[in-house]
């Protein structure tokens, strides 16, 4: 607890924990002492020592966890000599529930699960052996630091600051929700850049390029029925941006009811809700033959298909000694191999979805 308490202090950041008992249920990843009684009694302690500062969270809140802030006593106090070696490689591919504490699973070991953790080892040893760079962050710690100014609602400008932890040589993972076949996507440090920083990312020293599929999700549901898709996916009629209808057929395809999608995409857009209705019955409209995989929790089944997709791309990729960072739907690799990433990315997607309807990659 202290370590993670200095390494989230090193960003800036206070370390969360839950106090949420059903967080720790046993389970094959987890410590045997690593208990909601031990965990509560170690908080107490760090607090009373004058360690750090604790923020609980009121009971029932959801969508928070309680924190602990390090206070410079826990600088002063000699418990840190030397720099911290943090090294969370853990297991490679993770399932954890879709209940609100997303409580990790255990699960009996197939030849598909080895498959795809033995994948994923691969991406880990490939990004171990190389070097990624971002010229367009500040070191403070084992952290980098990104700056942006930004508009608040008042109007006014303000400096929003991001730090995002390196984790040198590890640390991908796949996260999959409930099922083998939801969700699934790999994460691994380097994604958590800014976007507008990530042009500056550098793979062994050479500038890279990021190439993107476009309009992914509904190009893999149209050719699952098999129906061309006509024109931009995005584009629902007059009277609406590409930025709004873009938000609002993906919060469409990602929720479970239309109440919880108007509520997510006033939100997400700022807009009143009589705004986000005609968002999503122009979606509806404009995606007839589709229109089942909306407000039916459909996100995460694409997600899979696409997860499956990148980690295919990066490990066709690594076969011809080309090295790659998945960001989700999109690839960064040297500018140099731009070519060879297109095609790559054009064949894994045919082989995954058909040939009905090609994603233009950007």
């Amino acid at each position: 607890m202290l370590a993670n308490l200095w390494l989230a202090a090193e960003g800036r950041k206070a370390l969360s924990y839950s106090r949420h008992k059903p967080f720790y249920l046993r389970s094959r990843y987890r410590p045997a002492d690593f208990t909601y009684a031990t965990i509560l009694r170690v908080v107490a302690e760090i607090v009373k020592a004058g360690l750090a500062l604790e923020n609980r969270t009121a009971p029932g809140h959801r969508g928070r966890q309680s924190t602990l802030a390090a206070t410079s006593a826990l600088y002063n106090s000699g418990t840190v000599r030397d720099d911290l070696a943090y090294e969370p490689a853990g297991e490679p591919i993770i399932l954890r529930s879709r209940g609100e504490d997303r409580a990790l699973l255990s699960y009996n070991d197939t030849r598909d699960t080895h498959r795809m953790r033995m994948e994923v080892v691969a991406v880990r040893e490939m990004h171990a052996s190389t070097v990624i760079g971002v010229t367009g962050g500040i070191m403070v710690g084992n952290h980098l630091l990104f700056e942006r100014l930004v508009t608040d609602r008042s109007g006014r400008l303000k400096v929003k600051r991001q730090y995002v932890r390196i984790v040198p040589g590890n640390g991908g993972r796949r996260i999959f929700s409930e099922r083998w076949s939801l969700h699934g996507r790999f994460y691994c440090w380097p994604q958590n850049i800014p976007s507008a920083a990530r042009a500056s990312i550098t793979i062994n020293c050479e500038p890279t390029v990021e190439l993107d599929y476009r309009a992914m999700h509904p190009t893999l549901l149209y050719n699952q029925i098999g129906v061309k898709l006509d024109g931009d996916a995005y584009d629902i009629g007059p009277g609406f941006d590409r930025k709004e209808a873009k938000a609002g057929m993906m919060i469409a395809l990602n929720a479970a009811d239309e109440i919880t999608a108007v509520k997510a995409l006033a939100r997400a857009k700022g807009i009143s809700y009589d705004r986000c209705r005609k968002v999503f019955d122009a979606v509806r409209e404009r995606h007839r033959p589709i229109e089942g995989a909306f407000f039916a929790d459909k996100g995460v089944e694409l997600m899979n298909i696409d997860s499956k997709i990148a980690m295919a791309v990066t490990t066709g990729l690594m076969a011809e000694g080309i090295p790659s960072i998945s960001v989700h739907d999109s690839i960064i690799g040297p500018a140099q191999f731009r070519g060879q990433i297109r095609a790559k990315m054009a064949e894994v997607l045919e082989r995954f979805s058909g040939k009905v309807n090609h994603c233009e990659i950007r």
